[in-house]
Order: C-alpha cells, then sequence, then structure tokens
C-alpha cells in the first residue's frame, strides 16, 4: 500500500486547511501590488510568500482528503491485483509522483 509520507514534500506531510481562497488571492494580489513600489516592498514580499504557502497547503490538503478516502476504499477490494491497480489509479488521480 503506498504510504502519503512517500509522495508528499516534508513541510506538506500534515497540510493544514485554508479554505477561503478569494482571501488568498487577494493576499497575493495586494502583495505583487506592494512589491511594484520601492518603499512598500518590504511588506509585499512576504505577503506573496504567505499567500503562495498557503495555497499550497490547501492543495496538499485536498489530494491528502482524497488519498484518504480511497485507502479507507481499497480495505474492502479483496484481490491483491485489482488492489495494487486501484492503488495505481489513486496516485495518479491525487496527481503524485514518488518521491526520490
Amino acid at each position: 500500500a503506498p504510504k502519503w509520507e512517500d509522495y508528499v514534500p516534508a513541510k506538506y506531510q500534515n497540510p493544514r486547511e485554508f479554505p477561503n481562497k478569494g482571501k488568498n488571492i487577494a493576499e497575493l494580489a495586494v502583495g505583487i501590488v506592494l512589491t511594484d513600489l520601492l518603499i512598500t516592498a518590504p511588506i509585499g514580499i512576504p505577503m506573496i510568500c504567505h499567500a503562495t504557502t498557503k495555497m499550497k497547503n490547501q492543495g496538499w490538503y485536498k489530494k491528502k482528503q482524497v488519498f484518504e478516502a480511497g485507502m479507507k476504499e481499497a480495505e474492502s477490494i479483496q484481490d491483491p491485483a485489482q488492489k495494487q491497480k486501484y492503488y495505481n489509479n489513486l496516485i495518479v488521480k491525487c496527481k503524485m509522483k514518488k518521491r526520490n
């Protein structure tokens, strides 16, 4: 059975949920605008980093929800070949690649 930890970067092993996508995009946009001005760039750059981190966390959070639901569903499959095929499809569905 695949393990979540084998496919996810270390900092996203336990992703947090940031459900309000609009606020994250707004924070990113404000950060970009503030970065354009030389005086406010020290404020804008951290806003951009924070917003992109939240959006990445949300993406990994959603993938983890799908992955965990798929793993529970796989428990009901008895045939080992079918189960392995299901695991492979689950990894593709979650758009994950095995880490080295």
